[in-house]
């Protein structure tokens, strides 16, 4: 079967680049594969020079000139900046490749796939839906008017052109569900994140030391921010009042400026920012921590973390996504209070570190793996049909 994959480009170090990176290889192991970039160094760096790409590629080329606003597109797609020649070159483009089918990738694809001339079944991956991220925001008491606005066209191009695709994707159930209420539809399913096992392993080599505890995630993305200002402000302060000697990492890409101005007045944490290999500093610690309080998708540091054999101790909202037992593979709070309780029982006890670690890695490896991730995806993909897609 020939698959057209239609992207922005292919970022690096992202969760969503994970996911594509991973679900894109598997489709090329199965398939003829083309893939169709709108906008060539979107995501900088790329995930990988394009030559080393295992399958075909092509990118739009900017013209000299820009183009000014189409007033014939709707309001939720000129939102997305969707632009026309871009639709045009796409459209011709698969025109002469004649996909047997269409696959798109990221929320802000859907009204590019929406308005496609093929009448090949189109697949659309959303990874995580937007209209459930910015509706938490607001939750959390970040109302701002770019929240509001950016909410107001998810939902929008949501109920536009999800109807146009045969099928749609998301990481995890809460995301799934979230789509077909605010959007209408009924053809979206759930392929949840796989982790490498054999990359993310245990490593006796590396020395733990049982006072440390890790977080790991790009302090570009903004839960990830709300997360570490929450653990920092609400439970710190209580795990250093039992356990002096307790001591933070926080690891992620691209810290905001003031990030380490705010942190110094803790004591014990450090910001080590980008580094090459998680792997060490996370094996390295007692625990690692998931305190999200906003957010959406499955949280690939659980599951980096599981595969290491790293016990987590996570907030409710950081496990919505995420088959897991609390006491068994993963504790979870409810309250900042029990939260600092479960990460100084961890620290204090390494045995039942030990068994919750081990616990973790082996229903990681049962239930989170890129092989069967990669099977439900191709399958969605393979019996993708024109059921559900409007006529003209």
């Amino acid at each position: 079967m020939r698959i057209a994959i239609v992207a922005r480009d292919l970022p690096r170090a992202t969760g969503f680049g994970l996911v594509v990176d991973n679900l894109l290889r598997g489709l090329a192991q199965d398939h003829a594969v083309r893939l169709f970039i709108l906008h060539p160094g979107y995501y900088k760096p790329r995930a990988f020079d394009p030559r080393d790409w295992p399958y075909d590629w092509e990118e739009y080329t900017t013209p000299d000139r820009k183009e000014g606003r189409d007033t014939r597109m709707s309001r939720a797609s000129r939102y997305y900046k969707v632009e026309a020649a871009r639709l045009a070159w796409l459209n011709s483009r698969l025109a002469d490749y004649r996909a047997d089918r269409i696959v798109g990738f990221d929320y802000n694809l859907a009204p590019y796939l929406g308005m496609l001339e093929s009448r090949a079944p189109k697949v659309l991956n959303v990874v995580d839906s937007e209209i459930l991220y910015y509706g938490n925001q607001l939750l959390c008491g970040n109302i701002e008017v770019s929240i509001v606005k950016h909410l107001v066209a998810a939902v929008l191009a949501g109920r536009e052109n999800f109807r146009r695709c045969a099928a749609l994707v998301t990481v995890s159930p809460a995301d799934t569900s979230n789509l077909k209420r605010w959007t209408g539809i009924k053809h979206a399913f759930t392929v949840p994140n796989g982790v490498d096992h054999s990359w993310y392993a245990p490593n006796a080599s590396i020395e733990k030391k049982q006072s440390r505890i890790v977080f790991c995630g790009s302090l570009s993305f903004l839960p990830n921010v709300q997360a570490v200002d929450w653990f920092l402000g609400k439970c710190w302060h209580q795990i250093l009042s039992r356990m002096s000697e307790a001591e933070l990492l926080i690891i992620g890409k691209n810290p905001p400026a003031d990030l380490a101005h705010r942190l110094a007045i803790h004591r014990g944490v450090q910001v080590l920012g980008h580094v090459d290999d998680v792997r060490t500093h996370i094996l390295s610690s007692a625990v690692s921590v998931a305190p999200m309080v906003s957010g959406t998708g499955i949280k690939n540091k659980i599951l980096e973390a599981w595969a290491l054999a790293v016990p987590v101790t996570a907030t409710r909202q950081a496990v919505k996504g995420l088959a897991c037992e609390h006491g068994k593979n993963i504790m979870i709070s409810n309250s900042a209070t029990e939260f600092a309780e479960h990460v100084v029982c961890l620290l204090s006890n390494p045995d039942q570190c030990d068994r919750i670690g081990k616990a973790g890695r082996s229903h990681a490896i049962k239930n989170y793996s890129w092989t069967a991730s990669r099977a439900a995806f191709n399958s969605i993909v393979d019996s993708a049909s024109q059921v559900g897609v409007p006529e003209g």
